[in-house]
């Protein structure tokens, strides 16, 4: 995508989720990100040594090599692993310990499709953060309760969405004019975005 390119470069890209992603990593080890695109969280989160390693789930040829570039030009390749579609089967498969992993979901709607009860069981014990696509969907809110009523049997919801940015530290653009300014912070969204940063219910 070019029309979120100014906010990824200035570090402002999902501000939100970042910092959801720098909490968390306090508590889990591995990164499991589903529809990774160009692999700048994954990479990024080796990268920066918040997370020991980052498996990709991305359906996109191009995706998938970009993520591979990224890593090689970032020395993590050997912490990056590249799969393609997220389903029971390539998710179960996993050699993971999922009471240590986060994982970030982005795809597109299709986050309504994936869910079932099989799929819960494949990551039992994970962390989520789901990006809810569900003006995608011909019915918004029954999608939207459908999905939160499968995962309020086992984890504790909380929502979060776009806010402010602050520029004021950015030196880079201080001359620019206001409105290209702003632009460079817009996400090309279509409207306000919102997560569900998911974590399992404790048993008592």
């Amino acid at each position: 995508s070019k029309v979120d390119v100014g906010s990824i470069i200035l570090g402002l890209y999902e501000q939100e989720v970042l910092l959801e992603l720098e909490r968390l990593s306090k508590k889990c080890s591995i990164f499991c990100d589903v529809g990774a695109a160009d692999g700048i969280f994954a990479v990024g989160l080796v990268k920066s040594r918040l997370f020991k390693k980052a498996t990709c789930f991305e359906i996109d040829e191009r995706g998938r090599k970009n993520i591979r570039n990224l890593a090689i030009k970032n020395d993590v390749s050997q912490n990056i692993e590249i799969l393609e579609e997220a389903n029971s089967k390539s998710l179960g498969s996993l050699d993971i310990n999922w009471e240590e992993a986060l994982i970030l979901i982005d795809i597109e709607g299709e986050e309504f499709n994936l869910f079932n009860s099989q799929i819960l069981d494949s990551f039992s014990g994970a962390t989520l953060i789901i990006e809810v696509h569900d003006q995608y969907t011909e019915s918004p809110k029954t999608h939207r309760d459908e999905l939160r009523k499968k995962l309020s049997n086992i984890y504790e919801i909380k929502t979060i969405s776009t806010s402010s940015r602050d520029l004021s530290g950015v030196e880079e653009i201080r001359l620019l004019h206001d409105n290209e300014r702003w632009l460079l912070c817009s996400e090309g969204r279509g409207w306000l975005m919102e997560w569900w940063v998911c974590e399992p219910r404790v048993i008592k």
